[in-house]
C-alpha cells in the first residue's frame, strides 16, 4: 500500500511539473504581466523605441471594425478591420507569440494604409480578445488563418485578392496554413523573421533560459499533448513549404536575437517556389521595419507589383 501511495504521489508531482510547463510555453499570459506597449529592453531597439511607440498609439487610435469568425474547434476569433476605399485586396496581417497586432504590425500596417489597401489585424487565438487558453506554435492557428479567408471572401466576394502577412509565430503560422487547402484568392505570403519549426525555436529559447533543451523538450511536448491536446511536431513551417507554390517574401533581421537570422534564410533556401529574401542589417526580432524602412517598403513594392497585377 505505501508503495501504491508513494507512485501515486510521484505520478501527481509530475503532473504537476507537467502543467507548470505547459503554463510556462503554452499558455495564455496574463494581461497584466504584458501589454501592448512592453517592447524588448534590448539596447537594440532604443535607436527605434520611439518610433514604435508612436506608430503604436497612432494605430491603436486608428478607427476599424470589429469582425468575429468561430474556429475549427469553436474558439470565438477576434480582428480588426481597416477598411479601404480598395477592397479588392485585404492583407491578413498574423502577430507573433503572446504579441498584439497593433505592435507587430505597426509599422507595415502604414504601408498598405498608404497603399489604400484593407488590413485586417486578427488576435491570434489566446492573445488579447480571441479565446482560447493555449497557443499552440502554429499548429491550429493555421486553420483560424482558413476561417479569417473565408470570412474576407464572404464579405468581399470571390474575385477578392489576399496577401497573408506574419511576423514571427505568425510568420510560421501563415507558412504553415500554406499547406492547407487554400482558396485561389491567395496570391502570396509575407514572412517576416519566421522559425523553421516550434521543435526547434523552442528548443532554442530552452536552451538560452538554461535548461538541456534534449533532456526538457520531451517534457514540453508532452505537456502539449497532455493539457493541449496538441502534438507540437504536427505541422511545421519548413514541412509546409514542400506543399504549396504561391510566392513568399521572406525578410529577416540579421541581429535577431529570438528567432536565429538563419532559421528564416534555410526557409528560403528549402523553398522551391518563387520568392525573395530580405535580409535587413542590424535589425532586432520583429520589427525590421523601422530599422530600415526604405528596404522594407520597397521589398513590399516589389512583392505586391508580383503578385496583384
Amino acid at each position: 500500500m505505501t508503495i501504491l501511495i508513494t507512485i501515486l504521489l510521484l505520478f501527481i508531482l509530475f503532473l504537476i511539473l507537467l502543467f507548470c510547463i505547459f503554463l510556462t510555453v503554452f499558455a495564455r499570459l496574463p494581461k497584466i504581466l504584458k501589454t501592448k506597449r512592453t517592447l524588448y529592453r534590448s539596447h537594440q531597439f532604443d535607436g527605434v523605441r520611439q518610433s514604435i511607440l508612436q506608430r503604436l498609439d497612432e494605430l491603436d487610435a486608428k478607427p476599424y471594425k470589429s469582425l468575429s469568425t468561430t474556429s475549427t474547434d469553436g474558439k470565438k476569433l477576434f480582428s480588426r478591420l481597416y477598411e479601404a476605399n480598395d477592397t479588392s485586396t485585404v492583407i491578413i496581417q498574423m502577430h507573433g507569440y503572446r504579441g498584439h497586432a497593433i505592435k507587430d504590425f505597426c509599422g507595415s500596417s502604414f504601408y498598405w494604409f498608404k497603399k489604400g489597401k484593407t488590413v485586417l489585424l486578427p488576435d491570434q487565438r489566446a492573445h488579447e480578445n480571441s479565446k482560447s487558453n493555449t497557443i499552440t506554435f502554429g499548429i491550429k492557428e493555421r486553420y483560424d488563418v482558413l476561417c479569417w479567408i473565408n470570412l474576407i471572401i464572404k464579405l468581399y466576394g470571390k474575385n477578392v485578392k489576399i496577401i497573408l502577412s506574419g511576423i514571427s509565430m505568425g510568420a510560421a503560422t501563415v507558412l504553415m496554413a500554406s499547406q492547407l487547402d487554400l482558396p485561389h484568392n491567395v496570391v502570396g505570403i509575407i514572412a517576416d523573421c519566421p522559425y523553421t519549426t516550434p521543435c526547434d525555436i523552442i528548443k532554442k529559447v530552452a536552451s538560452e533560459r538554461g535548461f538541456n533543451p534534449k533532456f526538457i523538450y520531451p517534457f514540453i511536448r508532452l505537456s502539449a499533448l497532455i493539457f493541449a491536446f496538441t502534438d507540437i511536431e504536427k505541422a511545421s513551417p519548413m514541412e509546409a513549404i514542400k506543399h504549396t507554390k504561391l510566392p513568399i517574401l521572406f525578410i529577416h533581421g540579421d541581429d535577431d536575437r529570438f528567432v536565429p537570422y538563419q532559421m528564416g534564410k534555410e526557409l528560403y533556401e528549402s523553398y522551391n517556389g518563387p520568392k525573395k529574401f530580405v535580409s535587413v542589417e542590424n535589425a532586432g526580432h520583429a520589427f525590421a521595419y523601422f530599422f530600415d524602412t526604405p528596404q522594407y517598403e520597397k521589398a513590399l513594392d516589389e512583392f505586391a507589383a508580383l503578385v496583384l497585377n
